[in-house]
Parts: C-alpha cells; structure tokens; sequence
C-alpha cells in the first residue's frame, strides 16, 4: 500500500509539475505576447514621432522660405525707395540748379539792360552838352 499511495503521491506531483510547467508556458506565451506588442508599440510611436519631426522640419524649412523671401521682398522695396529717393533728390539738385542758373541769366540781364540804360544816358546827356553848329 505504501508503493501504492507513493505511486499515486508521484503521479499527482507529476500532473502538478506538468500543469505548472503548462501554466508556466502559458505565462511565458503571454510575456512573449506582451513584449511584441510593447516592441511594436514602441515602433509605431518611433515611427509617429520620426514623421511629426518631418513635419516640424518641413513646417520650418517653409517659415524659413517665407521669411527669406519676406526678407528679400523687403529689401527690394527699401532699395527702390532709395532709388525714389536719390532720384527726386537729383531732380531737386537739378530744379534748384536751374532756378540758380535762371536768376543768375535774369541778374546778368538786369545788369545788362541797366548797363544798356546808363550808356543811353549818358550818351542822350553827351549829346544834351554837345554844342549846337549853327
């Protein structure tokens, strides 16, 4: 009777030691289980981040774009009015030139006609004392 009930003790310990290594299997699965989806999790939220990087990176090459050409567009208009400006000074220069030249020509004229008025009377005067022939 003893074999008997060690027989029956060994092969309840043998059902036991099979059900926990069934059981230990099933753990084992799961884990395995558990850590590919987490793996893969892992690589689909790498895999969103790598693209929403991109797209910061895309986002921000275009600013940059935008703002250079913002830039540019800005120093063209600055470089015109400048050219605006250097040319309406230049005509200022001119006109003032030329009203300087024009009152210079007018004063030489004044004088001249001046000139032109003494020598009429000194001469009308030179021939007032002229003496008379008879």
């Amino acid at each position: 009777m003893w074999l008997r009930v060690s027989l029956s003790e060994a092969e309840a310990q043998q059902q036991e030691i099979e059900r926990r290594r069934q059981e230990l299997q099933v753990l084992e699965a799961e884990r395995e289980d558990i850590r590919a989806r987490k793996m893969e999790e892992e690589r689909r939220f790498t895999s969103e981040l790598q693209k929403w990087a991109e797209q910061q990176q895309e986002e921000l090459r275009k600013h940059r774009e935008e703002l250079h050409a913002l830039e540019a567009e800005r120093e063209e208009m600055l470089k015109k009015k400048l050219e605006e400006q250097q040319k309406l000074r230049e005509a200022q220069d001119q006109e003032a030139a030329e009203a300087q030249r024009v009152r210079e020509l007018r004063s030489k004229e004044a004088l001249e006609q001046e000139a032109e008025i003494q020598r009429k009377r000194s001469l009308d005067n030179m021939a007032g004392f002229q003496p008379r022939e008879p």
